[in-house]
C-alpha cells in the first residue's frame, strides 16, 4: 500500500518564527498555532479557545500540553505521553 505522513514544521528564520502544516496530499497552511493526526480535532478545539497573540512562553507550553492532554483522551490511537520542543531564535 501507499505510505504518507501529514507533517509540522517549525522553525525561525532572520523575519521570526513560523510554522506550517504539510498535508499527505501536499498541500501546505502557514498559521499560528496547528494540530494534526488522529487526535487533532480534540487539540484544535483546546488551541481555539485558548490562544492569543502574545502568549508568554509559559502560557503557551501549558496550552499546548493541554491541547495534546485533549487529542490523547479524546482518541486512543493518539498515544499516551505529552512531549514538547520548543524552537528559539539564536
Amino acid at each position: 500500500g501507499n505510505i504518507s505522513a501529514a507533517l509540522v514544521l517549525g522553525g525561525v528564520d532572520c523575519t521570526g518564527p513560523h510554522l506550517y502544516t504539510v498535508y499527505p496530499h501536499g498541500s501546505t497552511d502557514k498559521l499560528p498555532f496547528v494540530s494534526m493526526g488522529s487526535g487533532s480535532l480534540a487539540a484544535m478545539a483546546m488551541l481555539e479557545s485558548g490562544y492569543k497573540d502574545g502568549l508568554t512562553e509559559e502560557e503557551a507550553k501549558a496550552l499546548i500540553a493541554r491541547a495534546i492532554r485533549a487529542g490523547i483522551f479524546n482518541d486512543l490511537g493518539s498515544g499516551s505521553s505529552v512531549d514538547l520542543t520548543v524552537i528559539r531564535e539564536g
